[in-house]
């Protein structure tokens, strides 16, 4: 005997008696793929099972449709008895619940998520090189901001020219705050699954799922609702999938001020005007109250990228990488002993315009000393001259 679905277990009669032969039932193969789609749910990410009343209760509802003519169901039936007020379910249409959410609701949500985009894929090259120095010069502000909850920046611009570290360092916060970090995505230029911003936000929800448990349900409860989230605006999934499952959460929410989401290169996302919907949609996030999230987003500082986040109402902490690169600070070195050097030029240039004032000084005394020895001799010439004069009177 195949075990009884939910369906079934819904409109049972616990206090049904025993009847000798039952109807025809649908045969072992139906039963079995109806009950293995309803209630084995993905084991990806330890999303569970749960049952068809638990994730879309108007379900049962729907489904539940009376036998227009009971008497018909048992024509030509022998050897059974049916006593108490039995409650019988047409599930001719049983096929039609995977339209209806459960398992294949959030299998098919599946098909929009990129795990390969998380900071903990195999794709993702953890060995990628940085400077020591930057690395060390850039870590630990990052992580200081990553574990206080209460700095008034909720958003951190990482941004650098290409192989300067922004990836590698997005993936160290990322494996280093883990208590912190509630979802991750990594964007890739060269992977179709990883450049599309249409599965960002099914991406990391479907992470929260795992690193908040307590909004797994709400998530679920609005993938099954709307069966098209994926296919809405960047804006609607995010309002569906993230604002509004938080919101249900409601006094739970207290205890997750300070989650942190990393999302790395999103200037290699394929479409411009997609970078911008999704940066004034994270913009409009940080300060919506029943979002409790933090965003690190790293990329290019592409003008374009640049004014989004110019037009963000919020501080945000901009961090440029160049100014703590080793090819910067060896630029600040230069500059400095330049700076040095044209200091010493112009203290040099002082001294010499002192001691040419000095030597301008001297000369006119020696030529001032030469007058008056002129003057003096001349005096003498002309006392001799007269002392002459005067004898010969």
């Amino acid at each position: 005997m195949s075990p009884a679905t939910p369906l079934q277990d819904a409109h049972s009669n616990s206090n049904q008696e025993q009847y000798d032969r039952r109807p025809q039932r649908l045969p072992q193969s139906t039963h079995q793929g109806y009950s293995k789609s309803l209630n084995t749910l993905p084991q990806v990410l330890g999303v569970g099972q749960r049952s068809m009343e638990e994730t879309h209760p108007s379900s049962v509802d729907h489904l539940a449709v009376p036998a227009p003519n009971t008497a018909s169901m048992f024509q030509s039936a022998q050897r059974f008895n049916i006593s108490g007020q039995p409650h019988f379910v047409n599930i001719a249409n049983i096929n039609q619940l995977s339209n209806l959410g459960g398992s294949q609701g959030l299998e098919n949500f599946r098909k929009s998520v990129s795990l390969n985009a998380l900071h903990d894929s195999s794709t993702q090259e953890l060995d990628r090189q940085v400077q020591q120095s930057l690395r060390k010069n850039t870590l630990k502000q990052l992580r200081d901001w990553t574990d206080n909850p209460i700095v008034p920046e909720h958003i951190i611009w990482l941004h650098g020219p290409a192989s300067i570290g922004k990836t590698a360092i997005a993936l160290d916060i990322a494996w280093t705050g883990r208590e912190r970090v509630a979802a991750t995505f990594f964007f890739s230029r060269t992977d179709a699954n990883r450049n599309d911003g249409n599965r960002l936000f099914p991406t990391l929800a479907w992470q929260f799922m795992v690193s908040i448990p307590d909004i797994k349900n709400h998530i679920i409860h609005s993938i099954n609702e709307r069966p098209d989230i994926p296919d809405k605006g960047v804006e609607g999934q995010f309002e569906y999938l993230i604002a509004q499952p938080f919101a249900a959460m409601k006094e739970a929410t207290s205890g997750l001020s300070g989650l942190v989401v990393i999302i790395d290169g999103i200037d290699e996302c394929a479409d411009i005007r997609l970078q911008r919907r999704i940066l004034k949609v994270i913009g409009s996030a940080i300060q919506d109250p029943r979002v409790p999230l933090r965003f690190i987003i790293s990329s290019r500082p592409d003008a374009h990228i640049q004014e989004a986040f110019h037009q963000f109402q919020c501080p945000i902490f901009d961090f440029d990488l160049v100014k703590f690169s080793p090819a910067e600070e060896i630029r600040k070195r230069e500059e400095e002993i330049r700076t040095r050097e044209e200091e010493v030029r112009k203290r040099e240039e002082e001294i010499g315009k002192r001691e040419e004032e000095t030597g301008k000084r001297e000369g006119e005394i020696e030529k001032r000393r030469r007058r008056n020895r002129k003057e003096r001799r001349r005096e003498q010439k002309e006392s001799r001259r007269y002392r002459k004069e005067r004898r010969r009177d």
